[in-house]
């Protein structure tokens, strides 16, 4: 009898495991018919090469009751669907030591329109739908606490990256030397700055009249009787709950001037 009841236990648990990473909606998915849209106006000469030359800053953060057993994190992530659609996704995060990762989300779907304006490519990201899911291991993670001001902050703080040369007749050392005095130097944490930044070993911060900063990497390089100088911007914009539209092509013509005066100055 003993027996018996070991293995009808042990059958009971089994179930009970096997079922519990299972992802269920928390609540009716809810069309986004009032929300605004996000507009983005984008140089036609950036360098990106994800989600319409956007670069949306995914990352993760370490959630209160997190252990090194089970490391607890909210994630920001989003996901290209096709070239008129993508998700955003904010998921509260378990991970145990088989790693399996048991999450509860909440997810903006968005379409995607993309127009030419002259000399830039408008990025209209319109939500159409919010979604909850929820999941966990035996007890169900709580859902994000994520409102419509949240996604839009999450919008508005993204990044792209253009690249120049410039050719001047000044020495390279002397235009280093520019920068060195008139430009705030930056410094990458370990495996932070990408191939397009690797490649030199001068990077600086130069700031617009918007807010937006640019970190400017750049390499100085004898040419003839003077000099070509290359670089890379990386503009990234600040989060702003209140905004609606984030225009690079005043921000990033404002930087790229910034940096020919450093070169001929």
């Amino acid at each position: 009898m003993k027996k018996l009841l070991a293995t009808g236990t042990a059958i009971g648990v089994t179930a009970a495991l096997t079922g519990c990473g299972i992802t269920t909606p928390a609540a009716p998915p809810m069309p986004l018919t009032n929300m605004e849209a996000f507009t983005i106006i984008v140089p036609k000469n950036v360098n990106n090469t994800n989600t319409w030359n956007v670069k949306f800053n995914s990352f993760k953060r370490k959630l209160r009751g997190s252990t090194p057993e089970i490391p607890k994190h909210f994630r920001a992530t989003h996901t290209e669907v096709g070239q008129n659609e993508i998700k955003f996704d904010f998921c509260n995060t378990e991970t145990f030591s088989n790693t399996s990762v048991y999450k509860s989300c909440v997810t903006y779907t968005s379409d995607v329109l993309t127009k030419d304006v002259g000399e830039n490519t408008e990025i209209t990201i319109q939500p159409k739908l919010r979604t909850e899911t929820k999941g966990g291991f035996l007890i169900p993670i709580s859902i994000p606490n994520i409102n419509h001001d949240y996604f839009y902050g999450y919008l508005s703080r993204h990044s792209i990256t253009t690249k120049g040369k410039i050719t001047s007749e000044f020495p390279s050392e002397s235009i280093k030397g520019n920068f060195d005095r008139m430009a705030s130097r930056y410094s990458w944490k370990s495996g932070k700055a990408d191939a397009a930044h690797r490649q030199f070993q001068d990077t600086y911060v130069i700031k617009a009249s918007s807010g937006v900063e640019g970190r400017v990497s750049m390499g100085f390089y004898p040419y003839r009787e003077g000099s070509i100088v290359q670089y890379v911007v990386d503009g990234m914009s600040k989060t702003n709950n209140a905004a609606r539209k984030v225009d690079w092509s005043k921000a990033m013509k404002e930087i790229s001037k910034t940096i020919e005066q450093i070169v001929n100055s």
